[in-house]
């Protein structure tokens, strides 16, 4: 500080119950006072940020989610029309003798949190939705994963998503990982994101942060509805059984 040395605030009891009194960290005192019920508020204030806040990216202004966090699309994007979900990965340096494939899937799921039917599982053999307006359309399989960014991509036009769809559910599997000996132990920087299609601005980010061993399939994150507004969900979700243990849980 420019030759000054800082000083230290530390707070001294002056009243049982009703205010403390500053004091330097050489004893002099600061002569400022500080009520028990500023410092109940400032309480209240940590543990709210603590606990409910969101990490903000200053160069996107994209919101981090953690795991089991939620927020309303209305709010952080309003006028949000459709979404780029883009799903990102790396394979680690191991040795297990095959190539890695993995692969993005949607469920579109009804109020019930089934599937409404076998066309409403949208993945690289079934690239968008059944309903005229193809609301949601896969971009297309990746077969190595390879490169920075998005490995796979889904457009969500929100506007035309029909009524009956409540749920959209993004997943990544691992394509043959019994017989290949592949886990996402063996796979690391998991991510799922929203775009704002129209500004092509980031708007929030849902990065895998646990550490998996046997896992080989993953449930990354759920668009849904509530009170006639979409919100995202980060999930973070593994499963054993890959493809099929996610396909006998939404049917």
């Amino acid at each position: 500080m420019s030759g000054e040395e800082e000083n230290i605030l530390l707070l001294h009891p002056v009243m049982p119950d009703s205010e403390f009194e500053g004091y330097n960290e050489d004893g002099s005192r600061s002569g400022s006072l500080v009520t028990i019920q500023t410092l109940i508020c400032l309480q209240f204030v940590y543990n709210f940020v603590k606990f409910h806040s969101f990490t903000f990216t200053p160069d996107k202004m994209s919101i981090s989610l953690k795991k089991g966090q939620r927020v309303s699309l209305e709010k952080i994007a309003p006028g949000l029309i459709a979404v780029f979900v883009g799903l990102g990965w790396d394979v680690k340096r191991t040795d297990t003798g095959k190539s890695f494939d993995l692969d993005a899937s949607v469920f579109l799921l009804g109020s019930n949190e089934k599937l409404l039917s076998d066309q409403h599982f949208i993945f690289y053999n079934n690239l968008t939705s059944p309903d005229p307006d193809q609301s949601v359309k896969h971009m297309g399989d990746n077969l190595t994963g390879a490169g920075e960014g998005d490995d796979e991509a889904i457009i969500v036009d929100l506007r035309k998503v029909p009524p009956e769809v409540a749920k959209i559910v993004f997943t990544i599997t691992i394509y043959e990982a019994e017989e290949r000996g592949q886990n996402f132990g063996q796979v690391e920087n998991g991510f799922v994101r929203l775009v704002d299609v129209q500004t092509k601005q980031e708007i929030l980010r849902y990065d895998l942060s646990e550490d998996y061993s046997i896992e080989t399939a993953m449930i990354m994150g759920e668009l849904y509805l509530k009170d006639g507004e979409w919100r995202m969900s980060a999930i973070g979700e593994g499963y054993q059984g890959g493809l099929q243990a996610l396909l006998d849980r939404y049917n």
